[in-house]
C-alpha cells in the first residue's frame, strides 16, 4: 500500500500520538542531500520530538568521549536497526522516562538511539554513516566561487551601485568572493574595490582575485577596522553580509554546523582569540546565560539559564568539550528536542556563542561608524542581516544618525529634539537616512536557497551635514532613553 509506505504514516506507526497528527510531510522527511556520494541529514520532526532531560552521570569527571553522549553510536543511527546497549540505556534514568511519558504521550521508553534508528529505518530515509569525519576529514582547498550566488544579490548590487559614484567601494565580508566578483563586473569607470576578511581561507581566495583583477584589493583585517585602514579616502559605497558564509558551514573542520561533527571552535579567524571550548572552561553560568539570551534565545531568558547550567554541568562531569555534536546534544536534550522555529534546538545557542566569540555585533557597529564618515554625499551603506539582533544594531545606528523630520523640527523645543534625534547632540559631519524599506527575498529565491529565508537588505544613504549647524542642546540636558518611557495606569475596572 503506497499510503502505508509514506514517511508520515510510518512515523505514526512507531510513535502513537493523541489527536490529529501535525507532522508535516516536508518536516517529517529529512532534507537528505547527496554530496560526493555521502548523505548529510538535517534535523527532522523526530529530533524535535525527543523528551529527555539532562542525564545524571554517577561516574567521576573524565574527559568527554563518545561514551558520554555517544554522538556517533546508537544515538546517531547506523543505517540499520540498533539495539539498546547497557551504556546507552543507563543514560535514561527512571525519572526521565516517567516525566517524559507524562508530558509527551508519544514518548517511548526505548533509548533514543533505538527510537531514532527504528523510525528512520522504517521511513526509508538514508542515515548518515557513523564516523568522526569532522575530526579526520582533509581540509578542502578554498576556491573562488564565481558561480556562487549570494542571497539577495541583485537587490544588494542595485542598491549599492544606484548612485553611480566613482571612487572606492568596500565589501566588508569577502567570504569566497560571491559579492566582490559581481561588484567588479558592474563597477563604474575608474572605480576600485577593497574587501575585508579575517578568515585565512577567504584571504587565500582574495589573493587569487587580486592577481586576476588589478582593481581589487583584499585586506586581512576585521571589517570593523575600515575607518583605520581607509582613513582619508572618499568612499563611493560599502556593503557587508553579516554572519558566516555558506562555505564555512559546509566545511566540517570549521565546526560551524550543529549537525556535522567538528571541533568546538566557532572562530572566523582560528589564529586569533580562543575557541569556544576554551572560553567555556573559565565562564560562569551567569556569563554563558547572558550570551545565549543576548544573541540567541532572546525571547526565552529562562531557557537560556537552563542551557547554560546544562552546558557547564556536563563539562564538570565529563571534561572539556571537544566536539560540536557533544554540546549540541546537551542543548537538544535540555530543550526536550523541541524548537518553536522548526530548526535544530541547538542552533540559536551556537549562533549566540559564535557571535560572542567573534565580537560580531561590536564589529558591525564599528564598521558602520567607521565607514559613514568616509562616505561621499549620497553614497550607500548596504547591510545584509539574517537575525533580529543584527537588524537591531543597524536600526540603532540609523536612529542615532538621523536628522529631524521637518514637522517635528518646527514644533518641538531643542531639548526634546535632541532626545528624539541624538545626532543633534554631536558635531558629526554626516547624517544617515533610510533609502527604502528593508528588502526581503522572494518566494522563488527561498525555494532555491533556504538559507536566505530570514535575510534582509538594509539600505542606508549617507549625507553631508552642515559643519556650522549648532548642536540643539548639550549632552547632559538630554534624558537617557529608558527614562522617556512610563507605564500608564490600567484602565480596567471590576464591574458588578
Amino acid at each position: 500500500d503506497a499510503n502505508a509506505l509514506h514517511p508520515k504514516n510510518q512515523l505514526a506507526s512507531i510513535v502513537p500520538m493523541e489527536g490529529p497528527s501535525h507532522v508535516d510531510d516536508a518536516v517529517c522527511a529529512h532534507d537528505v542531500e547527496a554530496s560526493k556520494g555521502t548523505y548529510r541529514t538535517t534535523p527532522s520532526a523526530l529530533h524535535r520530538m525527543g523528551a529527555f532531560s539532562m542525564p545524571r552521570a554517577s561516574a567521576p569527571p573524565q574527559p568527554l568521549s563518545p561514551g558520554c553522549l555517544d554522538p556517533h553510536g546508537a544515538d546517531a543511527g547506523a543505517g540499520s536497526v540498533a539495539t539498546p546497549s547497557s551504556s546507552t540505556a543507563a543514560k535514561v534514568d527512571s525519572w526521565d522516562n516517567s516525566k517524559a511519558s507524562d508530558a509527551y504521550p508519544g514518548f517511548k521508553s526505548d533509548a533514543w538511539g533505538t527510537f531514532k534508528a527504528r523510525a528512520e529505518h522504517r521511513a526509508g530515509i538514508p542515515l548518515a554513516p557513523p564516523s568522526s569525519k569532522g575530526r579526520s576529514a582533509s581540509i578542502p582547498k578554498p576556491q573562488l566561487r564565481t558561480g556562487h550566488v549570494p542571497v539577495l544579490l541583485n537587490e544588494t548590487l542595485d542598491a549599492l551601485l544606484a548612485p553611480g559614484l566613482p571612487g572606492i567601494y568596500v565589501d566588508g565580508t569577502f567570504g569566497r568572493g560571491g559579492h566582490s566578483t559581481q561588484i567588479l563586473k558592474r563597477l563604474p569607470a575608474g572605480g576600485r574595490l577593497v574587501a575585508f576578511d579575517v578568515d585565512p581561507s577567504a584571504i587565500a581566495v582574495g589573493r587569487e582575485l587580486e592577481r586576476m583583477d588589478p582593481r581589487f584589493r583584499i585586506v586581512h583585517r576585521p571589517f570593523g577596522d575600515i575607518g583605520e585602514v581607509l582613513a582619508g579616502e572618499q568612499l563611493a559605497g560599502a556593503m557587508i553580509d553579516i554572519g558566516f558564509s555558506s562555505p564555512q558551514v559546509d566545511e566540517q573542520h570549521r565546526g560551524f554546523s550543529v549537525c556535522e561533527d567538528g571541533p568546538l571552535d566557532l572562530r572566523m579567524n582560528p589564529q586569533y582569540g580562543v575557541p569556544v571550548s576554551q572560553w567555556l572552561l573559565g565562564a560562569t553560568a551567569e556569563e554563558v546565560a547572558w550570551v545565549i539570551r543576548e544573541w540567541g534565545e532572546d525571547d526565552d531568558p529562562v531557557m537560556a539559564l537552563r542551557i547554560a547550567d546544562a552546558i557547564l554541568e556536563k563539562q564538570r562531569q565529563c571534561g572539556p568539550y571537544t566536539s560540536t555534536l557533544d554540546i549540541a546534544e546537551v542543548i537538544r536534550r535540555t530543550k526536550f528536542g523541541l524548537d518553536d522555529r522548526g530548526q535544530h534546538p541547538a542552533k540559536l545557542s551556537f549562533q549566540a556563542m559564535r557571535v560572542f566569540i567573534n565580537h560580531e555585533m561590536q564589529q558591525l557597529m564599528a564598521f558602520m561608524e567607521g565607514a559613514a564618515p568616509l562616505m561621499q554625499h549620497g553614497a550607500r551603506l548596504v547591510v545584509i542581516t539574517f537575525k533580529r539582533p543584527e537588524a537591531t544594531i543597524v536600526k540603532k545606528f540609523l536612529r542615532e544618525h538621523e536628522l529631524p523630520h521637518p514637522f517635528l523640527e518646527s514644533s518641538l523645543d531643542s531639548q526634546r529634539l535632541a532626545e528624539l534625534y541624538p545626532l543633534l547632540q554631536t558635531s558629526k559631519r554626516f547624517s544617515v537616512r533610510q533609502a527604502c524599506p528593508a528588502l526581503v527575498p522572494t518566494h522563488a529565491e527561498v525555494v532555491i536557497n533556504r538559507r536566505s529565508r530570514s535575510s534582509m537588505v538594509h539600505v542606508l544613504e549617507c549625507l553631508a551635514r552642515s559643519s556650522d549647524k549648532d548642536r540643539a542642546c548639550s549632552c547632559d540636558e538630554a534624558r537617557p532613553l529608558q527614562e522617556m518611557f512610563r507605564r500608564p495606569m490600567s484602565l480596567w475596572r471590576r464591574t458588578g
